[in-house]
């Protein structure tokens, strides 16, 4: 099962304790009031988030259940909420700091995990480099058809004909600037060339999560080690109120950190092992 960035922001909360109290809440992108269900569960200066999109709000004043707020707060950016939707009070972390904790988990994977993208490319005379994506960073495996039979295939990698892989191309030779050409020639004139590249996850509903694969997972652990290392954590105490926030210390906090690192760094490994053992990089050759 794939999932984006969006759909693991909830788990990071559960991994740090991070469970504000939550409400259903409304409001126009262009209006200052925030429509809640019960307005005696604010008051001036708490921060209030939107669970689709993270837009925060600080709310200036309470009429019944209408919060009167600085929309956009902490930089994010005001929308229009239908009223079915989940409101948090005084998160510990925002959505949009566990998205950039994410994305930088993220940038990480590669080279130790990375998604397929297929490309049939039609072989042109003229054509020397064949264009690819601009998020392909290897081949797996390229192929041609050369005769009727589903058994005359040509390969094109060490057993076979060989290809060359380049990024960084100038974009009059491809588009993207991500190219494949085959110096020795195609297999046929005309049939397409199949051809199977290692492409970076981009957080765009294109993250496995699964057993076999488990980069969701990994990714968790890589935004636990960004966030608990570079803050510190304020966390309700049991028996008080609930603004009412103590601060776990710096020594803690950074052997925290330091833990969920070592744990990231392990399973961008494991990753890496089982991304070898299932869709294998080719190796190029000329």
């Amino acid at each position: 099962m794939a999932v984006s960035t969006s759909a693991l922001i909830p788990r990071v909360r559960n991994q740090l304790d991070d469970n504000p109290f939550a409400t259903s809440g409304s409001a126009a992108s262009s209006s200052s009031v925030v429509a809640v269900t019960d307005g005696t569960d604010w008051e001036e200066g708490a921060i209030g988030e939107f669970s689709s999109d993270g837009e925060q709000f600080k709310v200036i004043s309470v009429a019944t259940n209408n919060l009167t707020c600085i929309r956009g707060w902490n930089g994010t950016t005001a929308a229009t909420h239908a009223s079915s939707e989940t409101v948090y009070r005084d998160p510990i972390y925002g959505y949009k700091q566990i998205s950039d904790a994410l994305t930088v988990a993220l940038n990480r994977l590669w080279p130790y995990a990375w998604k397929t993208e297929a490309a049939a490319l039609t072989p042109l005379s003229t054509t020397i480099w064949y264009n690819l994506t601009a998020t392909c960073v290897a081949i797996i495996g390229a192929a041609q058809l050369h005769g009727s039979s589903s058994n005359d295939v040509g390969l094109f990698g060490v057993d076979g004909k060989p290809f060359v892989f380049r990024r960084n191309l100038p974009t009059a030779l491809v588009a993207s600037g991500v190219g494949i050409k085959f110096p020795q020639g195609l297999f046929h004139a005309s049939n397409s060339i199949s051809v199977t590249a290692a492409a970076r996850i981009t957080g765009t509903s294109d993250i496995e999560d699964s057993t076999t694969l488990p980069v969701g997972d990994a990714l968790v652990t890589g935004a636990l080690g960004y966030l608990v290392g570079n803050k510190q954590i304020p966390r309700v105490s049991s028996g008080v109120n609930r603004d009412e926030a103590a601060t776990i210390g710096s020594t803690a906090r950074l052997q925290t950190g330091l833990v969920y690192e070592q744990q990231f760094v392990t399973k961008l490994q494991m990753l890496r092992i089982l991304h070898d053992q299932l869709y294998p990089i080719a190796r190029e050759w000329r």
